[in-house]
């Protein structure tokens, strides 16, 4: 954490009211733990491979393990804070996206598929899409994914050999 950033950003709290979803800013105790963390953090004698990291992600997750030389890990709960705001989608963008893939996907013909179908569907077009060519004509599965769709496939027919094993009695 460079000493400019700290400049602009002296305490957690603007932040933290910003997340309201990721911390409990009706709990003071809770709100001045991150905030005695953030400013401790200036000053911790933190290893130089933590704080060289670039990746934010990386560097957040790595001071969340690190601990001082009493085995506490005194910068836990602003690591967790950190990481939390990390994940959440910065943009709609893409769960719409997603949502859009789902519905073309899911017409009335086709609208009994259960999640794993559907997740396999989007999973195989992203993995088209991922290829050089960028279409399916020129898609060519690897051994791997061929050996995989094979299990997954006789695994779905040893289970519906299986239901219709089932002696159903129907008063």
């Amino acid at each position: 954490m460079s000493e400019e950033i700290r400049k602009d950003n002296p305490s957690i709290l603007p932040i933290a009211l910003a997340f309201r979803r990721v911390v409990e800013v009706d709990d003071i105790h809770v709100l001045q733990i991150l905030d005695d963390q953030w400013r401790k953090l200036l000053f911790a004698k933190i290893p130089e491979e933590i704080k060289t990291e670039k990746k934010v992600d990386v560097f957040w997750a790595k001071l969340s393990k690190w601990s001082d030389l009493t085995e506490n890990k005194p910068f836990s709960d602003i690591s967790q804070f950190a990481l939390d705001c990390l994940v959440l989608p910065h943009a709609n963008a893409d769960c719409e996206r997603i949502f859009s893939k789902i519905n073309l996907t899911k017409s009335r013909t086709r609208n009994r598929l259960v999640t794993g179908t559907v997740d396999a569907i989007l999973l195989s077009c992203d993995a088209i899409k991922r290829n050089k060519s960028g279409n399916c004509t020129d898609f060519e599965p690897t051994e791997e994914m061929l050996r995989r769709a094979n299990n997954k496939s006789n695994d779905g027919m040893q289970c519906i050999d299986q239901v219709a094993e089932i002696d159903i009695n129907i008063p």
